[in-house]
């Protein structure tokens, strides 16, 4: 990926991916392999992940890496018609 990271956009997208498979950070270091500090940072947006970063995050969490830096499309409710 020849393309700058937000580290913002990195953070929520990685939180809402870990939080719908109910990892928590522990359970995404020991997947990852990196320390709980260093997802902690990214999962705040203080940090820009590294190439090998996002791989192992999008890898532990079964996205695609595109899925941890693009927005993500606006949720949408469904109701039945009365």
């Amino acid at each position: 990926m020849s393309f700058l990271i937000d580290p913002k956009l990195f953070a929520a997208n990685m939180r809402y991916y870990r939080e719908s498979q109910s990892y928590t950070i522990a359970t995404l270091a020991h997947r990852t392999n990196l320390t709980t500090t260093v997802l902690q940072s990214l999962e705040r947006g203080t940090h820009v992940p590294t190439g090998a970063q996002l791989d192992q995050v999008a890898s532990a969490l079964k996205v695609k890496k595109e899925d941890l830096v693009l927005p993500r499309p606006p949720e949408v409710e469904y109701y039945e018609a009365c």
